[in-house]
């Protein structure tokens, strides 16, 4: 009888190793995918710029001198657009991301 005793405290406690287990990785696949869709944010953001840059050289080509000064505020519009998005995202990135917490932070 006491062995069998033994057998079920380690099975239970193999049980409890294994849904702690499971816990951790259910909690690292949550943030996995929370900083997929922030990467994913983030590079759609890093599209639609590279895209409106481009769209403003190419008029500069095709426009006329006259318009000059037009294309320069507009470069300059989206160079802080630019700076004020690498700024959001070094902060966003050092404090983590929201609704992402870390293990130690759970327990």
């Amino acid at each position: 009888m006491a062995k069998k005793k033994q057998v079920i405290d380690a099975i239970r406690a193999e049980i409890d190793r294994l849904e702690q287990d499971l816990a951790l990785e259910a909690g690292t696949r949550l943030k996995l995918h929370a900083m997929n869709e922030h990467l994913v944010g983030v590079l759609r953001d890093m599209e639609q710029m590279a895209e409106e840059v481009s769209a403003t050289i190419a008029s500069a080509h095709t426009g006329r001198r006259t318009g000059l000064k037009l294309l320069i505020d507009r470069l300059k519009l989206l160079i802080r657009n630019w700076r004020s998005f690498k700024t959001d995202q070094r902060v966003s990135t050092a404090n983590g991301l929201p609704g992402v917490q870390d293990d130690e932070e759970r327990s």
